[in-house]
């Protein structure tokens, strides 16, 4: 029992640091978490925000 509470903490862990990357588009500042395949979120104050989009094969989508 307290080994799978360990790897609960673990995967909280990796979850949270998840690295992201500050793109621009159109002049205004987003967070992604892969340049060619992966979400883009929106920039909260300094912060990663809700997703707002995708990015497929280096083209950035934004959701409606």
């Amino acid at each position: 029992p307290s080994a799978d509470t360990a790897d609960t903490a673990d995967t909280a862990d990796t979850e949270e640091t998840s690295e992201v990357f500050e793109i621009e588009i159109d002049d205004k500042t987003y967070y992604c978490d892969d340049e060619e395949n992966g979400n883009i979120y929106e920039e909260d104050d300094g912060e990663v925000g809700e997703i707002v989009g995708e990015i497929k094969d280096g083209e950035a989508t934004f959701f409606e």
